[in-house]
């Protein structure tokens, strides 16, 4: 019976695409520091040309064929970042909202960010993405 309804259903198989992005991340939200220290118009620049070279890098270095994929996922980041630290919420929330369209279709299918971290690396900051999936598999026999 259970064969059975695999053979009508198809089988689940989990997916992973992992990315590694370069530079330093932008914030999106304009928090008081950079308020303090730069204009919103600055920021608002600095990170809008954060996400469209973030989006090509990442348009270049995946086979998006099948991607924006439309399935609820798993999503675990390490930024690594450069200069003075920010809430990890912030960062989580800038990257889901510069890949959607590209990775994910909307942002609200992450259904958790585990894992994801803060690590400083003033020499070589980036973000590492792993993205989890399960994708429907149609079996023929």
């Amino acid at each position: 019976m259970q064969q059975k309804r695999q053979l009508l259903t198809g089988d689940l198989s989990e997916k992973t695409l992992s990315l590694i992005v370069p530079g330093a991340i932008r914030l999106k939200n304009n928090p008081v520091k950079v308020r303090l220290r730069k204009s919103l118009k600055e920021h608002e620049e600095a990170y809008r040309k954060w996400k469209t070279a973030a989006r090509i890098w990442a348009l270049y270095s995946i086979d998006s064929e099948n991607l924006p994929f439309k399935d609820p996922c798993k999503v675990e980041v390490r930024i690594y970042y450069s200069g003075k630290g920010f809430d990890l919420t912030e960062g989580l929330e800038s990257i889901g909202d510069c890949f959607e369209g590209i990775l994910w279709f909307d942002q609200k299918q992450i259904n958790s960010w585990d894992g994801s971290k803060m690590i400083e690396d003033n020499v070589y900051p980036r973000l590492d993405i792993r993205i989890r999936w399960r994708q429907q598999v149609n079996v023929n026999e």
